[in-house]
């Protein structure tokens, strides 16, 4: 039991970023009605990156949660971005940036609000 617990404890930084990143579909699909995504497709990237990483990569378990989360994030990129239409792929690259820094703790909102309203004065 305390060695599931200890393997459960260590991937639960994957589980978290995989969650996370779920909302930044959610969000993209706001953009355009056409972008639907399902938990189907999600579930087989997510799928694909762990058989990547049981077949190409047999280090420590950090190790492999790092090369777990980085490999689930590109794939997720790569297949997101074939399906956007070109002007949607900066704002998809953003949101998945915003997500990712929010997850790490280095997320400003002083500055995001001034990437979204540039060098304006507002009254709060």
């Amino acid at each position: 039991m305390s060695q599931i617990e200890t393997i459960k404890e260590n991937f639960t930084a994957v589980a978290f970023r995989v969650a996370r990143l779920f909302f930044v579909l959610v969000q993209i699909m706001n953009v355009d009605p056409m972008y639907q995504y399902s938990l189907r497709f999600y579930k087989g990237i997510y799928l694909r990156a762990l058989e990547n990483g049981m077949a190409a990569y047999k280090g420590n378990r950090n190790e492999r949660k790092t090369f777990y989360i980085k490999e689930f994030t590109k794939l997720l990129y790569e297949g997101i971005c074939r399906s956007l239409f070109e002007k949607d792929k900066l704002l998809f690259s953003m949101l998945i940036c915003f997500k990712i820094m929010d997850e790490v703790g280095v997320l400003d909102q002083r500055e995001i609000r001034f990437i979204m309203t540039g060098g304006t004065s507002v009254e709060m």
